[in-house]
């Protein structure tokens, strides 16, 4: 533990991996007289020769002494001020290091408050953080990592583990549980035993997490592009019952198709770059819906719009799931139904505006579901040239394995369809 210096300090680390909006604000903080590094999942990033999502930065001055150096910079925050310093679109984010707090103080303010404004020394704020690949730290100034929990020895063994007892920082807060998973199956690391046991452990704790939050963690593991490792990692340590009792109890039954079909989805998501969130939705819960239809004896149609709906409404209630998504899962399922329908093959291509926007997206379930199962590449082609007929166009991307070029070539990032020339006249 302690401080890594060269020659211990890795040589992939150069300066040109660091944003130079945020080696600015460094430099500036550190000229100030102020101990400043880079902080979080930047560096591990960094180390990882990843290319980091944004870059944090952790100081000794606070977020009034921050403003102060910064024009370009406000101050955010109840419970732990933070200090953003904006370049642009881009911001910069400066937290004052955390210390420890005693809870038992006399102050009749907010514990909670008092606990998030409580400043201190970057050892303190380094054991208060949540894994230990998370809590190393790196002055781009003087170029030295600091590491005060053993964090750079878990990420030479691709080891995730918790900083202190497991148990209880879990416990602190369930929903570390689904960043661990998150952590895992985004960098392919290993989880520490004790680790390990405390999630499946303290598991039901989530169910005491804000909704809306637990929802939210949801959405980022399925929309990674790691979301068959995570839903595994998850059905594994049986957290899964608990979150999503639905998919579950589908894996139960039909393991191997329903996780090569997230394995598709993240294969998608590495083709477009990201993925909207009721698609996403609407990916997570489609086998499943197939399986209610099914068990229903609905044919393919309209009709399996309705019966979708009604059958996710509970679930959608008890998730918060935004009524909007629900609609486009409705919205979804209703077009891959007549897409699938064997009768009304004229009529059944007269779409109506709506339906016409959603068609990117639905082509998209339509592959994943000729992926996964089979049977439908007779459908998806001849959607694909209504699509191309009536001029909804896309970018093309590469098709996957086990699809043809014509057969991929049908979605763009966003997945919004243009026509082209603007709207045309009904006939």
């Amino acid at each position: 533990m302690g401080t890594l210096t060269p020659p211990e300090l890795p040589d992939h680390l150069p300066r040109n991996r660091v944003d130079e909006d945020a080696y600015a604000v460094c430099q500036r903080l550190t000229e100030a007289g102020f101990t400043t590094y880079l902080v979080g999942g930047c560096v591990r990033d960094i180390l990882l020769e990843r290319h980091p999502k944004d870059f944090d930065v952790g100081t000794l001055a606070t977020p009034q002494e921050v403003r102060k150096l910064f024009r370009n910079c406000r101050i955010i925050g109840r419970r732990f001020k933070l200090a953003h310093v904006v370049f642009g679109a881009k911001i910069i984010e400066v937290a004052t290091f955390r210390g420890t707090v005693d809870l038992d103080s006399e102050d009749d303010g907010d514990p909670l408050i008092r606990s998030a404004n409580n400043f201190g020394t970057p050892e303190e704020d380094a054991i208060r953080r949540d894994f230990t690949i998370n809590a190393l730290f790196y002055d781009p100034v003087h170029r030295q990592i600091f590491d005060h929990v053993g964090g750079y020895k878990d990420l030479l063994s691709r080891t995730l583990r918790t900083i202190g007892p497991a148990e209880v920082r879990f416990r602190e807060d369930p929903v570390r549980i689904l960043r661990a998973v998150k952590f895992a199956s985004r960098l392919g690391f290993d989880l520490a035993d004790e680790t390990r046991q405390a999630m499946t452990d303290v598991a039901t704790d989530i169910q005491k997490c804000s909704v809306p939050r637990v929802t939210e963690e949801i959405y980022r593991l399925a929309e990674s592009g790691h979301a068959r490792g995570a839903f595994e990692l998850m059905y594994e340590l049986n957290i899964l019952p608990i979150l999503l009792p639905e998919i579950s109890e589908h894996i139960d039954a039909d393991r191997d198709d329903y996780l090569r079909f997230l394995g598709y989805l993240d294969d998608l998501r590495a083709a477009h770059g990201a993925l909207p969130r009721d698609f996403v939705l609407a990916a997570l819960y489609y086998p499943l819906a197939l399986r209610v239809l099914a068990a229903q004896f609905v044919e393919a149609g309209p009709g399996w719009g309705r019966v979708v709906e009604d059958w996710f409404h509970p679930i959608g209630v008890r998730m918060h799931i935004a009524v909007k998504h629900r609609h486009r899962l409705r919205a979804l399922v209703n077009l891959v139904g007549r897409f699938m329908s064997p009768t009304k093959r004229l009529r059944r291509h007269r779409l109506g505006h709506h339906d016409q926007r959603a068609l990117p997206q639905a082509l998209s379930l339509l592959r994943l579901h000729h992926r996964t199962y089979g049977g439908v590449a007779e459908a998806y082609e001849e959607w694909r040239e209504f699509a191309e007929r009536h001029r909804i166009t896309w970018t093309p991307v590469s098709a996957p394995h086990g699809m043809s070029d014509t057969e991929e070539n049908h979605g763009n990032r966003r997945f919004r369809s243009r026509r082209r020339g603007g709207r045309q006249r009904r006939r």
